[in-house]
């Protein structure tokens, strides 16, 4: 033997064009999952709401639906505006699914409306549901 190898002669492996794209495929993925939770998050910070204090320590799964009532006594339902009928209609369809749901109720807000929801969401056939607060450490 001389002393080359096989490698001389056919020379650096070349890379090709695919892998030089499975980088950008992964910020495109990641980028796409921040903006999807970003974007269910965001429409809950535009409705002012003062939400009750809790010392729970509990995380919130933000992927559930979510059901809102601001301090004036509207609704919404993953950011939409609903009445009452609507949020009927919506509820039936999360029960189908057997998903818990998400409350955020203004604090300002009397018993009595949050059991007129309460009583939406047992009329649905929800059993589970988690109540947004704010979390403090002086209760």
């Amino acid at each position: 033997m001389n002393g080359f190898s096989a490698q001389e002669f056919i020379g650096p492996r070349r890379r090709s064009d695919s892998e030089g794209m499975i980088p950008l495929i992964n910020i495109v993925f990641l980028l796409l999952i921040f903006f999807m939770v970003a974007g269910q998050m965001s429409w809950l910070s535009q409705l002012n709401l003062e939400l009750p204090k809790s010392n729970s320590q509990q995380p919130v799964d933000a992927s559930q639906p979510t059901l809102a009532q601001d301090a004036a006594g509207q609704l919404y339902f993953n950011g939409d505006s609903v009445s009452t009928e609507e949020l009927a209609a919506r509820l039936i369809n999360v029960a189908a699914t057997d998903t818990p749901i998400n409350i955020s109720m203004d604090k300002h807000l009397t018993a009595k409306e949050l059991d007129v929801v309460l009583a939406q969401l047992r009329q649905a056939g929800i059993a589970q549901f988690v109540l947004y607060s704010t979390v403090t450490d002086d209760l």
